[in-house]
């Protein structure tokens, strides 16, 4: 068992607010996770129409409302935490 002490030093997982024009690591992660649940999207590391596309299919799929961008809760259900 982790003594209290160490349990206060862990810190959550976050992820970044991605929209078009994004580019990098946390894209890429998103095009994986998007292609391994179905979609059709490149994996290159940039958030362009085809990942934007994507994302808004998903988000309209898992009823999350807002802007189309990959936010908290779309990690989330992303990765179904």
């Amino acid at each position: 068992m982790i003594p209290p002490t160490e349990l206060d030093k862990r810190k959550a997982i976050t992820f970044p607010i991605l929209e078009i024009g994004d580019n990098g690591l946390f894209v890429y992660i998103m095009q994986a996770a998007l292609k391994y649940r179905g979609y059709s999207v490149s994996i290159n590391g940039a958030f362009d129409i085809p990942t934007f596309a994507a994302l808004k299919a998903f988000r309209h799929e898992h009823y999350i409302e807002g802007d189309t961008v990959c936010d908290d809760i779309t990690w989330k259900t992303l990765f179904n935490y």
